[in-house]
């Protein structure tokens, strides 16, 4: 802990989010409008510098880190972004499901982001600073296909409030784990045909797509 004022590194010239510690040599302020990188120890030739000033990221949690060391957040504008440890930021919602990501409120919800090992992807969940009693929206990215899902879960009352990845020595003990607002605590699962005893219910939009020899144009 140290003043930034008595370092030579300096001070965070914004609203500090979030902090993430990556290593023994690299800890990254995620401020509400810009990200900075301090390398180094701060009181014996440290050094900060502005990765970017175009996103900051969101209050909180809003951010985890992939096996391979990739840095994923959601942005304090919106979107969900990647973010190397040279400080190489790149979104990966952009022109897929941006809007939807964008109309989040802040004010009400905290976003927690979290990597799933099983299934190789991100979960990007809004949890409310009070329970409201509404269904809980949430998305998951799948990085093999690069592909965007829409998840709800219609119980108000398991509304998460927490998760965590439990890392245990054998393969099923890997798993993700929520808390839920009915006091429960509950892990992820691949071959479950319900959801905690709700059944579980998909679709899929697929159009539309053009008959090129005619001039009928057909949605699924």
């Amino acid at each position: 802990s140290i003043s930034g004022s008595n370092s030579r590194a300096g001070v965070v010239a914004d609203i500090v989010n979030a902090i993430i510690p990556y290593n023994d040599d690299l800890l990254l302020f995620g401020c509400d409008n810009k990200i900075y990188r301090l390398t180094g120890d701060p009181m014996a030739g440290g050094q900060m510098d502005l990765v970017s000033e175009t996103t900051g990221i969101a209050f909180g949690r809003a951010w985890c880190k992939s096996p391979e060391g990739l840095i994923y957040f959601f942005g304090s504008r919106g979107g969900v972004y990647v973010m190397t440890p040279q400080g190489e930021v790149q979104s990966i919602s952009n022109q897929k499901i941006e809007h939807r990501l964008n109309d989040i409120d802040m004010s009400k919800y905290r976003i927690e982001l979290i990597w799933n090992d099983l299934e190789q992807g991100l979960h990007i969940i809004p949890i409310p600073y009070w329970f409201n009693n509404e269904q809980l929206t949430m998305w998951y990215w799948d990085r093999r296909h690069n592909a965007w899902f829409e998840d709800e879960l219609k119980d108000p009352n398991k509304q998460f409030t927490s998760m965590a990845l439990m890392d245990g020595d054998k393969f099923n003990d890997r798993q993700l784990v929520f808390g839920s607002e009915d006091g429960k605590v509950r892990k992820w699962a691949r071959s479950k045909d319900n959801d905690d005893g709700d059944p579980i219910s998909s679709r899929v939009l697929i159009g539309p797509i053009v008959d090129e020899s005619s001039s009928n144009n057909f949605r699924f």
